[in-house]
């Protein structure tokens, strides 16, 4: 283990940076992939990549394949926090995109009610549920409304 790492050195913001990237392009990778199981776990599979791509780091720089004293603590921590923003920003995006769909021209939002010969109007069930309730209005033969 290294000894002397400061948490606030360039090195932990370069682990923080390439773990969230890769987090990120990862996870966007696997929402094109043609499986929908990966699809749906998007965020888990470029999570767990990036976290492997950290681990497989700190091991190399252990067994000396690059110039460093060797694994740190302080990096696989600084490899976790970009992984842990990653999830945020990506849950952040996935909650926004899911909540505001456009409706496409011509699109109605939930069913569409067919009106009959007589004036029916519908009115909303609570919030918005798009559950209709009918109310027909007629004419008497004296002019009142029922």
């Amino acid at each position: 283990m290294e000894t002397g790492d400061d948490w606030l050195a360039a090195d932990k913001l370069q682990h923080v940076l390439f773990c969230f990237s890769v987090a990120v392009i990862f996870s966007l990778l696997a929402t094109r992939a043609r499986y929908q199981f990966l699809r749906r776990r998007s965020i888990l599979v470029g999570s767990v990549i990036s976290l492997a791509a950290g681990a497989a780091k700190e091991s190399a720089d252990e067994l000396g394949f690059f110039h460093s004293a060797g694994a740190s603590a302080k990096d696989a921590a600084a490899d976790l926090l970009g992984v842990l923003t990653a999830v945020l920003v990506l849950s952040l995006a996935k909650s926004v995109s899911t909540r505001v769909r456009p409706v496409p021209p011509g699109q109605v939002r939930g069913p569409e009610m067919a009106s009959s010969g007589s004036e029916v109007q519908n009115l909303p069930f609570l919030f918005n549920l798009t559950l209709p309730i009918r109310l027909c209005i007629t004419k008497s033969s004296t002019g009142h409304l029922y």
